[in-house]
């Protein structure tokens, strides 16, 4: 019994240095920093929105114009979801809360918490959001 130990361990050992020898011979590509101009993103246009994503390996960050009166119905995330109001103002709802959001303020929705918002103005604001952010999201109504 205890040969057969050895024989298990010794061919484990031979897979392992094999494996070590095949891979770490293996080139690695490093991630390189990338600059996007807003105006070359395309715009995804629904409703009264026009938003603009660029989505990285662990982060999504969109910019979106919205038409006063556009509304997003309830929905959640399966990650946090930051909004920062650059100019206009909104209206945010999450369970019994709702406040206003104005511009040069963030709005932080915790993980699959229901939310909803509405646009009181025309306003442009920058949400990032994590990896389990779907594409797209609820259109407006």
């Amino acid at each position: 019994m205890f040969a057969n130990k050895i024989t298990i361990f010794c061919v484990a050992m031979s897979f392992a240095v094999t494996a070590h020898q095949t891979y770490s011979q293996a080139p690695v590509t490093m991630p390189e920093m990338m600059v996007y101009d807003l105006d070359a993103v395309e715009a995804n246009e629904r409703g009264g929105m026009v938003a603009r994503t660029i989505s990285a390996a662990t982060i999504r960050v969109t910019h979106a114009e919205w038409a006063a009166g556009s509304r997003v119905p309830n929905h959640n995330h399966p990650d946090e979801h930051i909004i920062y109001v650059i100019e206009g103002r909104m209206r945010a709802f999450s369970g019994e809360q709702e406040t206003v959001v104005e511009a040069g303020q963030f709005i932080v929705y915790p993980a699959y918490v229901p939310h909803r918002h509405e646009y009181l103005e025309d306003t442009v604001t920058i949400a990032v959001s994590g990896p389990g952010r779907t594409e797209g999201g609820p259109p407006p109504r």
